[in-house]
């Protein structure tokens, strides 16, 4: 078995490799404007593979054009001096043919403007079968004849945007800033998506789409760290529409102001593949009623339609607006997502007649998974926390709804259940505190409500059933599919990062129903102590754990595993069709704590990987005296020495692959010590926690 083991910094330290193909003695330097290159199309009919041009400050009204140019374009004095002006009959910068092949196309510092779409080719820039690098330049004001106002990425391109704007840029149909499609994998970090607009009306169903974002036809990208803002879409998704096939980790970015008639922010219509959106900031989108769609006006925040089977982990969701229904976050049309973590506040539906309902979270005609999340201070007519609709099968568990509004008379602050829901949903373990008519609005009697906190002594609940209210004891009493529900005082104390956490004089401490979730809203393990806690928060004496999963990997087609415990790194890897997600091999930390030692990372570009040490004098021998290794710091920590509850890592080694394998497996020890003789056992390397492994 060939295994190939690489860590978090594998897809960084790969291109450094693959850039240094070049050979850099042939490379030469071309200067624009020159006598031989007055303008940067001569300097590239002028160029060779490797070689770089250098632009000088001024304004080049050129359309630019790259077939198989393994070249640099760099401009001396960056985007705001540097200006690439097309004509206004074809696209501005059009790439295509330079696969990532040991080299790469990269352009560098240009403002590219004037770009005008013909069918098939973006606004700004075009990118076809091709990898290149584009970075620190401008992309504004162009126009899409059809879609890809600013950049149209198609047929398998991998491109990398990063610092880049990309502002002011519209076409009439999908991706007003940019345009993905056709199993492309672009990768756009640390760049500003902002004030793009897609505008046209097709029918009463469809419609520009994808103000800042468009992603359609099984592609893949990496949307991380970006600002994405006041972008514009006339049917979904304003900031992010995300389509057919596409499995997407959008991550770390903040996604504001942007508006559309569905999903303001992200509108997920993906008919069953999974995207991934962790840890962003989705905050001030718009879900407007456009006449032009009947039944507009849902998702804030984020929209999920169409057998989209998402992720939406660890975000604040706040101050979204909606015209009629899910100010924060809607699911419908079967899809259901994985909603883990997240804090949802202060979004508002802004409609004062029905339907108005779910100022937080809205589901109708689909499932979803509601667990550990902060919702609170969230408005709408009905359901100003929750509304759960007709057609939903709901599992609501392990949250806080606290101080949501529900504007009309008896319809739920906390949570509005209407009638046709799933009879196998249930709401369990959650804090119901400070909302405003009734904590939970009911006309179904089929949802199971088990183990809640209410934070009222008087009544609590409302049924149109015998049309009535109930305090907590009436609502174990009478109603058949509730039990163990309880009143008291949360306690919230404000050392997590919401402020609804708890203390051990809470009514929250020790009571949940163990229902087997391993984690609460900050990531720490769940239970803490002799039970699980009601409501988002496990009580704990840290306020985050430093405990991480290392994330395993396997590829039938470089025969080989992977590891990482970086999270952007696992995304982007889920990404890939080459790797085969195998789950969680173990626990290991990121910080220094009593008894763990650093665990040693290196990579090797002469074998291409890398080798992991937590020898303090294998890791000296190797940085002083062997130069097939670049040392690349620490890569988490563990135990090195066996105590209570840890289990041995095994290494291996193969002078035939002249790599390392790692394994905790007795099984897979004892198949590689007796069946496969390219593999010489080594030892143990350290020890790692013997507990639990689980994820949402």
């Amino acid at each position: 078995m060939n295994r190939k083991l690489f860590s978090s910094g594998v897809i960084v330290t790969f291109c450094m490799v693959i850039l240094m193909g070049v050979d850099e003695a042939r490379a030469v330097t071309l200067y624009v404007p020159s006598g031989e290159n007055p303008t940067i199309n001569d300097a590239i009919s002028n160029a060779s593979d490797g070689d770089e041009i250098v632009v000088a400050p001024g304004v080049y009204t050129e359309n630019i054009k790259i077939d198989g140019d393994y070249i640099t374009i760099r401009s001396s004095d960056g985007a705001s001096s540097t200006v690439i002006r097309g004509d206004g009959t074809f696209t501005t910068l059009d790439i295509k043919n330079v696969k990532d092949d040991g080299q790469v196309f990269r352009l560098e510092g240009f403002r590219i403007t004037g770009g005008q779409g013909t069918t098939g080719r973006g606004g700004g820039v075009t990118i076809t079968k091709s990898d290149p690098v584009i970075k620190n330049s401008i992309i504004s004001d162009n126009v899409g004849s059809e879609h890809g106002g600013g950049i149209l990425i198609n047929d398998e391109a991998n491109p990398t945007i990063v610092g880049t704007t990309i502002s002011n840029n519209t076409t009439p149909f999908y991706g007003g800033g940019i345009y993905i499609v056709n199993n492309s994998r672009p990768t756009i970090i640390n760049s500003v998506i902002e004030s793009n607009t897609a505008t046209i009306v097709v029918n009463n169903v469809n419609g520009g789409g994808g103000g800042g974002i468009y992603v359609d036809a099984n592609s893949a990208p990496v949307i991380s760290n970006n600002v994405i803002r006041n972008n514009t879409a006339k049917h979904a998704g304003g900031g992010i529409a995300l389509r057919k096939g596409v499995t997407a980790v959008i991550q770390g970015n903040t996604i504001s102001g942007n508006t559309a008639s569905y999903g303001g922010g992200i509108h997920n219509e993906t008919e069953g593949s999974e995207v991934t959106i962790t840890s962003n900031t989705i905050s001030s989108n718009t879900a407007v009623e456009d006449g032009d769609f009947p039944g507009s006006g849902y998702g804030g925040g984020v929209s999920f339609y169409n057998k989209s089977t998402s992720k939406l982990a660890d975000n604040l969701i706040d101050r979204n607006s909606a015209a009629r229904g899910g100010a924060g976050i809607v699911i419908a049309e079967n899809a259901s997502p994985n909603i883990v973590r997240n804090t949802i506040e202060k979004n508002i539906v802004s409609a004062t007649s029905s339907p108005a309902h779910g100022g937080g979270v809205y589901i109708a005609n689909a499932t979803m998974k509601l667990r550990n999340n902060v919702i609170a201070k969230n408005v709408s007519e009905y359901g100003g926390g929750v509304a759960l609709i007709t057609g939903s099968l709901s599992y609501v568990d392990h949250n806080t709804i606290v101080g949501n509004t529900a504007r009309r008379t008896n319809e739920g602050g906390g949570m509005n259940i209407q009638t046709g829901i799933d009879a196998s949903s249930t709401v369990r373990n959650n804090i119901f505190s400070d909302n405003n008519n009734y904590a939970i609005w009911e006309e179904s009697s089929r949802v199971t409500l088990s183990n809640n906190l209410f934070d009222e002594l008087g009544d609590v609940y409302y049924t149109i059933g015998p049309s009535r209210s109930f305090t907590v004891s009436d609502l174990d009493e009478q109603i058949a599919r509730a039990s163990n529900n309880r009143v008291g005082d949360p306690q919230y104390i404000s050392t997590f990062s919401s402020g609804y956490g708890i203390n051990t004089n809470s009514a929250a401490y020790n009571a949940a129903q163990d229902i087997g979730l391993c984690f609460d809203r900050d990531a720490n393990t769940r239970p803490y102590g002799s039970a699980p806690d009601i409501g988002a928060y496990e009580y704990t004496t840290v306020t985050k754990s430093s405990a991480l999963p290392l994330y395993r990997f396997y590829s039938s087609t470089f025969q080989g595993h992977f590891f990482t415990n970086g999270e952007d790194e696992k995304n982007a890897v889920q990404t890939d069709p080459n790797w085969n997600f195998e789950g969680v091999a173990y626990n290991v930390f990121s910080g220094e704590a009593t008894n763990l030692s650093p665990v040693y990372r290196f990579w090797s570009s002469a074998f291409k990987h890398h080798f992991y040490t937590m020898s303090t004098q294998e890791k000296d021998a190797l940085i002083s005296n062997d130069p097939n290794w670049d040392y690349e710091g620490e890569a988490y920590y563990t135990y090195e020495n066996q105590a209570q509850g840890t289990i041995p890592v095994y290494r291996f080694y193969s002078p035939t692959y002249k790599g390392h394998f790692y394994s905790t497996s007795e099984t897979e020890k004892s198949f590689l010590q007796n069946e496969d003789p390219n593999w010489n056992y080594e030892g143990i390397a350290w020890y790692v926690e013997n507990g639990p492994v689980c994820s949402d």
